[in-house]
C-alpha cells in the first residue's frame, strides 16, 4: 500500500466560482497558468515584498484569479527567472477562497499555502496528460 505523499484534495475551479465550495477551509487546486502581473511592490520597510497576481486554467478550461503575496510571489518570480517555455502547471494547496464585489479568487495564507511548480509528482503528470496545450507559448502579462 502507498501513501499519498501530499495528500490533495483538488476542487474544481466551477465550484469554487458558483460559491459551492466552503470558504472557511483552506482548499487545493491545480492549473495551468496562463498569464501573470508585473509584480508590485507593497513593502513598507524598504524590503522588497511583492504581490503578484496570476491566472490559473483546469482541465475544463474553466479560469481562476490567485493573487500571491510576500515569499509564495517571490517564488514564482523566481520560477519565471529561468527559461521556460510553455505554461506550467501551478499545485496551490491550502489556499484561501477570497470573494469580493461578487468575485471568487484565491489567495494565498500567511503560512500555510505551499506551492508547487511543475512538480515532479503523479497529480502534475496527471493534469498535463488531461489538458490539449495548443498554444505552447510564454504567460501573458495581465493587468
Amino acid at each position: 500500500m502507498q501513501l499519498p505523499s501530499y495528500g490533495f484534495d483538488f476542487q474544481p475551479f466551477d465550484l469554487i466560482r458558483q460559491n459551492e465550495v466552503n470558504d472557511v477551509y483552506l482548499i487545493d487546486v491545480i492549473g495551468k497558468l496562463t498569464a501573470m502581473s508585473d509584480p508590485v511592490d507593497v513593502s513598507n520597510d524598504g524590503t522588497p515584498n511583492y504581490k503578484l497576481i496570476i491566472e490559473l486554467e483546469d482541465s475544463s478550461e474553466n479560469k481562476l484569479t490567485c493573487t500571491l503575496w510576500g515569499k509564495y510571489a517571490q517564488q514564482l518570480l523566481d520560477y519565471r527567472k529561468g527559461e521556460i517555455s510553455g505554461h506550467p502547471i501551478i499545485v496551490l494547496q491550502f489556499a484561501k477562497i477570497k470573494k469580493f464585489r461578487d468575485q471568487v479568487s484565491l489567495s494565498n495564507s500567511l503560512f500555510a499555502t505551499k506551492i508547487l511548480i511543475n512538480g515532479d509528482i503523479t497529480e502534475v503528470h496527471d493534469f498535463k496528460e488531461s489538458i490539449r496545450d495548443e498554444d505552447d507559448s510564454n504567460s501573458q502579462v495581465i493587468n
